[in-house]
């Protein structure tokens, strides 16, 4: 891997931190709609990485996220939170990952 494409991975898994940090805002904090945006723009970047994680969980329905219970949304929170962070892990590394998402709390 060259530098560009060090820094274009890094710009990425920052950005993917955004998310999960979305995320966890919203598991702090619930709302529907805002719930529903973080979950589309999470899927975004790891729609592999959280289909797995869905599929391995048992939901094996492909619904758009306004067909879910706000139950359901919530518990859809933490799978999508775990798939950004597994996307994260794949792209740099558990420990490089993990430096990143502390400096950015």
């Amino acid at each position: 891997m060259n530098m560009s494409e060090n820094i274009h991975t890094i710009k990425e898994v920052m950005e993917v931190i955004q998310k999960i940090n979305k995320l966890q805002n919203q598991i702090d904090n619930p709302n529907r709609t805002k719930i529903i945006e973080a979950l589309r723009e999470a899927q975004v970047f790891a729609p592999f990485e959280i289909r797995m994680l869905e599929i391995f969980q048992g939901d094996i329905k492909l619904l758009p996220p306004e067909n879910f219970s706000n139950d359901d949304l919530y518990r859809k929170l933490f799978q999508y939170k775990q798939g950004l962070i597994n996307y994260c892990i794949q792209k740099i590394g558990n420990e490089a990952y993990k430096s990143l998402f502390e400096k950015n709390l």
